[in-house]
């Protein structure tokens, strides 16, 4: 499940977890994939896979963008 933001009121809490699974599932944007960090003792390759997926929900977004949020989670 993603993560909730806890600002959420426990109406809209409670509303979320009856949600149907994939029902929250969204495309990212090139500041989401800006978020995505390597874990330190994470495998480069396992972060490259990681990321990979992420983009890969982003059909609205640039290489270049992507190669720089890449490059900023290492």
């Amino acid at each position: 499940m993603s993560a909730v933001p806890i600002y959420l009121g426990r109406a809209a809490l409670n509303s979320f977890y009856r949600l149907e699974p994939g029902t929250t599932d969204r495309l990212y944007s090139a500041d989401d994939l800006y978020t995505i960090r390597q874990g330190d003792s994470e495998p480069f390759r396992e972060y490259a896979a990681r990321f990979s997926h992420e983009y890969s929900r982003c059909p609205e977004i640039d290489d270049r963008a992507a190669f720089g949020a890449f490059k900023s989670g290492l």
